[in-house]
């Protein structure tokens, strides 16, 4: 009750619930059968999940049944009381979309990016397709329309198990790929491009290749700016149809650290050094330069890696290269003006000793919510327990 006040009377003065000494908790792929048990040990947030294929499985054809299914979905849980995040399942994109023009990416092998038996891999090229980001819009435009906008989160970044991203940067036994080798992308379609995007600035141009000319500092450059307009995209486009909400776009991964882009452009990206061999350059995690161009202030930066260790993670180093993912995110938004908040989920680690982990950073770093993955975790014959996600995060208060 105490706890419930504190929150409540800092939440009508505008600050946070993180901020006030508390996160809220929350479950990912939530079973409606537990909703009961869910809400009584606390936990106030789920999902609300669609896939795309599943509604619209033909261009401007919805299945009806579909839909309906989800409405029922969706009024059971919030008539449990649950605050919900929805989530438009655009990493289950159906089949047609890939007939649209510059649909797929490709990468500087001529590679296209395919992953159709991957569920959650869909990757439909948004970045480089006009045609494409319409289809998108007119999709997400089409859940507003069935299912309103009183949602507490909306969750963003529409790539890989949607999170914000370029495709694998190991991809058919290739390595060091990068995705920006479309006729599009490569400017023999400017016409093609979404608003704000440009064609590579060094056309031609090979990763691995000597750069005299500084050509690959100059692709990189281009390379994070076109997924930063997309990131940039999605967050003016959720706040015209979610005017209240608050925007977590998904940053996945460890994020780009100081110096990273500089050691990688030294090596004229072939892809030596240590954030090009995990993906973290080619995939795009500038997290840096996303949120510094933020200016909503109503945006949570959410990782999907809260629970991310190796060997070389130390929270207590002095080098910023060595915290922990929600570490850094912190250290990010503190640099900001606007009081964006933080969130995020593990990454499906199960054990004590990763709840413990979670539940520490979410209170150091003042996280306003943690979403557990996931909700069937928590019940046998897994070892945690909803008593035991309580209690861990009770702890840290």
């Amino acid at each position: 009750m105490y706890n419930s006040i504190i929150v409540s009377a800092a939440l009508l003065l505008g600050v946070t619930a993180a901020q006030a000494g508390t996160t809220a908790r929350g479950v990912l792929q939530h079973d409606n059968a537990r909703s009961g048990q869910i809400r009584a040990a606390g936990i106030e947030y789920t999902t609300f999940e669609l896939s795309w294929n599943s509604l619209e499985p033909r261009p401007g054809e919805y299945n009806q049944a579909y839909i309906e299914q989800r409405r029922q979905v969706l009024k059971h849980r919030r008539d449990a009381g649950f605050k919900l995040a929805i989530d438009f399942g655009i990493q289950y994109a159906p089949a047609w979309i890939y007939t649209l023009p510059n649909s797929r990416f490709v990468n500087q092998y001529g590679d296209a990016y395919v992953a159709d038996d991957k569920p959650g891999w869909q990757m439909p090229n948004m970045m480089f397709s006009r045609p494409v980001r319409a289809a998108v819009e007119n999709y997400v435009r089409k859940v507003r329309e069935l299912y309103g906008d009183d949602f507490a989160i909306v969750r963003l970044g529409w790539g890989h198990y949607s999170e914000l991203n370029y495709p694998l940067h190991k991809y058919n036994d290739r390595v060091n790929c990068y995705w920006a080798f479309d006729p599009v992308a490569q400017g023999r379609q400017p016409e093609l491009l979404p608003d704000g995007v440009t064609a590579t600035p060094v056309p031609g141009y090979i990763p691995g290749q000597p750069s005299p000319q500084d050509e690959a500092r100059q692709f990189l450059h281009w390379y994070h700016g076109a997924l930063q307009n997309l990131h940039d995209w999605q967050l003016r486009f959720a706040r015209e149809l979610y005017p209240q909400a608050t925007l977590a776009m998904l940053y996945a991964s460890w994020g780009i650290r100081p110096g990273e882009i500089d050691r990688a452009v030294a090596n004229d990206l072939n892809g030596s050094s240590g954030a090009e061999k995990n993906g973290e350059i080619q995939r795009g995690f500038d997290f840096a330069r996303f949120i510094k161009g933020i200016r909503d202030p109503k945006v949570m930066a959410y990782s999907t890696w809260i629970d991310g260790w190796s060997p070389y993670c130390d929270d207590n180093s002095d080098n910023p290269g060595r915290w922990s993912p929600p570490h850094w995110l912190r250290h990010l938004i503190d640099q900001q003006p606007l009081p964006l908040r933080i969130g995020g989920e593990n990454t499906c680690g199960d054990g004590h000793a990763v709840l413990a982990r979670c539940a520490e950073r979410a209170h150091k770093y003042r996280m306003d919510v943690v979403f557990w993955a996931f909700e069937r975790h928590l019940f046998p014959p897994h070892d945690l327990s909803l008593e035991l996600y309580q209690q861990a995060f009770d702890k840290q208060r």
